[in-house]
């Protein structure tokens, strides 16, 4: 049955929201595999050499997860609120020609409530590290994440614009999808990024916003 939680889980869940951006990441950058296979040796080889510190390894890598699907869900929104702006005003249309962290609005990302407390413990873990000159034990989980800060922005972004041109004309009256605005974006982020989004579109929104609807 259909409840308010359920629908909650269904369309604001930040970690299915970071495992599928890995997916599509792994689905249309050759190299982001290859990035992960590096991150998930580095995280090994943390749990075996890193103990008797406070927050522990295991909880550094989960506060990790939790602070970056929160962040993806703040930029997805971003992009489904970017959607409703240019519907309200086309000048806001400009905006694509400008700086992705603007149009992310990232500047906000550290008032999220929920990122708070997985900071911190990522604050202290680094701290402890950096005590015993064990920091670089961190840099190819750092450098993954990197990554999903560069790059995993950017399709969060894309994909909550492309689900408000699907979602807003049911709720919006008047609101119709302004295809030469949603084809501008595809453009100017598939040159930014080298990603062909335009061939793999439907199927990634598919991945992104409905996976969890089968589970």
């Amino acid at each position: 049955m259909l409840t308010v939680e359920s629908l909650f889980n269904q369309i604001a869940n930040p970690k299915q929201i970071l495992t599928s951006i890995k997916e599509i990441l792994t689905e249309i950058n050759p190299q982001f595999s290859a990035e992960e296979q590096k991150y998930k040796q580095a995280a090994k080889k943390l749990l075996e050499s890193v103990e008797g510190v406070s927050p522990s390894a295991e909880e550094y890598l989960a506060a990790l997860e939790v602070r970056y699907g929160y962040e993806l869900l703040y930029i997805g929104w971003q992009g489904f609120q970017y959607n409703l702006d240019c519907f309200n005003a086309p000048v806001n249309a400009l905006m694509l020609h400008g700086d992705f962290e603007d149009l992310h609005r990232e500047r906000r990302l550290h008032t999220l409530p929920h990122t708070h407390q997985p900071q911190e413990v990522i604050n202290a873990f680094n701290d402890a590290l950096k005590k015993s000159n064990r920091l670089e034990l961190t840099d190819d989980i750092s450098d993954f994440y990197c990554t999903i800060e560069t790059e995993g922005y950017k399709i969060a972004h894309y994909f909550g614009f492309l689900f408000a041109d699907r979602f807003l004309p049911l709720v919006v009256p008047g609101y119709t999808p302004d295809s030469v605005i949603t084809d501008t974006y595809s453009l100017i982020l598939s040159k930014a990024t080298g990603f062909n989004l335009f061939s793999i579109e439907n199927e990634v929104y598919e991945k992104f916003f409905r996976r969890a609807e089968n589970e």
